[in-house]
């Protein structure tokens, strides 16, 4: 929740019945706003490998797989955007208790 208020995506209600509310309509928060305050910057992220590692394949991935990689983020992230919070909630099912 801290990482969704330090984007200004939701705010803290103090008091006895206190919570959290959306600091703007669900209509202008994007999935990829949500992804971009939760996760960490570079899903797809390489370990590193030493250039002059024995391996000269293992030496060379970092290298070859960085724009395929960058790629598919960019696809996830133009992805999210186009998916809004209130076209999710419009998904759920909310079943009603039986009289």
């Amino acid at each position: 929740m801290a990482n969704l208020e330090r984007a200004s995506l939701i705010k803290s209600v103090a008091g006895r019945s206190g919570g959290f509310l959306l600091a703007k309509p669900a209509s202008e928060i994007s999935l990829c706003d949500i992804y971009h305050a939760v996760e960490d910057p570079g899903i797809f992220r390489m370990h590193k490998v030493d250039a002059g590692a024995d391996c000269p394949v293992a030496a060379q991935m970092s290298r070859i797989l960085a724009q395929p990689l960058l790629n598919a983020e960019a696809a996830l992230t133009s992805s999210l955007a186009i998916t809004k919070l209130s076209d999710v909630v419009k998904t759920f099912v909310f079943e009603t208790e039986a009289a």
